[in-house]
């Protein structure tokens, strides 16, 4: 496969994902605002308010993963897959990931301590934490390889 046919295939799928962020925080976004709705004036509502709050604040790093993607996809485009500057964008993209799984932890942490959680809220947060982790961690595995690459690549450039 060609450098620009992977290049088109990746931000496409950098536009599905982005869709995919709009969607999930979009129906959040939307869900609370219905359950804020129903316990009008209850202190469920400001509860609601809070997680919803920290919720939408967990978008943030993943918006900038998709930028640093689509990054990543220039240099692909480009021809320079294999660099030291495609290594460091996918190691941000990792430290994006394991900055925004240890922070939706310490929010759980934080509401689980004010008695603000339900089971199930502890078993799906539980899950995209580790989703969010599983990512990280291979992404900074990518970035190792594509550094290793990218040092053996400039080795090689070097010995002809």
């Amino acid at each position: 496969m060609s450098h620009k046919g992977i290049y088109i295939r990746l931000r496409a799928a950098l536009v599905g994902v982005l869709l995919c962020i709009f969607l999930v925080y979009y129906l959040v976004t939307v869900t609370a605002s219905e359950m804020i709705n129903i316990y009008n004036g209850a202190p469920d509502a400001k509860i609601i308010t809070v997680w919803l709050i920290a919720v939408l604040l967990t978008a943030v790093p993943c918006l900038v993963c998709v930028v640093l993607g689509w990054q990543t996809s220039n240099l692909v485009k480009a021809d320079r897959s294999f660099s030291g500057e495609t290594a460091r964008l996918l190691s941000k993209i990792s430290t994006c990931a394991l900055v925004d799984a240890g922070y939706f932890l310490i929010v759980n942490i934080v509401m689980g301590v004010l008695n603000y959680q339900t089971p199930g809220v502890i078993i799906v947060s539980a899950a995209i934490i580790l989703l969010a982790i599983a990512f990280g961690m291979a992404f900074a595995a990518l970035a190792r390889f594509v550094q290793k690459a990218a040092d053996l690549q400039e080795e090689s450039d070097l010995t002809v």
